[in-house]
């Protein structure tokens, strides 16, 4: 399996894109020097877009396919480690402490400030089909993280940490079937800018 690394810009646009069967390096310098924004993978599970600025108005746009079981996550980190945001979708997964049994179909929404993890928040029963692409986007608000899931608002998570702390979003599958499509950090302007 290869993979494509391409920078893109359509208008304040920076993303990771992942494709079978070929590769693409687009090296833009200039661009990714004026934008702050770094693309890489260190292995297939752990692929990453870090960038110098993320703000309220600003977004996180992630493609992947569901998986059949395990999970797959979106993280938010700053340089110090900290997870401003954890998101992550559990399907037939592990241990329930609520009730004794794998979770299924859930996401789990976390924090982790100063080496501990806070309260999970849970959205139940979000159903997939293994293979299908599943779309999320993060966007910060002036308080909280507006969390959308194939073009609906599943979560708003009150920010436990800085927002403008944010430098790297991260998408973990911890070694499930599923597959990164797109990573992409989206920057929005007011009209005339």
């Amino acid at each position: 399996m290869s993979i494509i690394k391409l920078l893109l810009k359509a208008p304040h646009r920076y993303c990771y894109i992942r494709q079978d069967r070929m590769t693409v390096t687009a090296i833009l310098v200039s661009l990714v020097a004026l934008a702050g924004v770094s693309i890489a993978n260190t292995n297939t599970d752990r692929e990453y877009i870090e960038f110098s600025k993320f703000d309220v108005g600003r977004c996180i746009d992630a493609s992947d396919t569901a998986p059949t079981t395990g999970v797959t996550a979106i993280r938010l980190l700053d340089a110090n480690g900290t997870v401003v945001l954890n998101v992550d979708y559990r399907k037939h997964w592990g241990y329930n402490p609520y009730t004794g049994k794998p979770w299924e179909n859930i996401f789990l929404f976390n924090s982790k400030v100063e080496g501990i993890w806070g309260p999970e928040h849970h959205v139940k029963d979000v159903l997939t089909t293994p293979g299908t692409i599943m779309s999320l986007s993060i966007c910060a608000e002036d308080t909280q993280f507006s969390i959308v899931f194939n073009q609906a608002v599943i979560a708003k998570y009150t920010y436990r940490a800085p927002v403008t702390s944010v430098s790297k979003a991260q998408f973990f599958t911890w070694g499930n079937d599923s597959v990164l499509k797109k990573l992409c950090v989206l920057y929005y302007q007011p009209e005339g800018q």
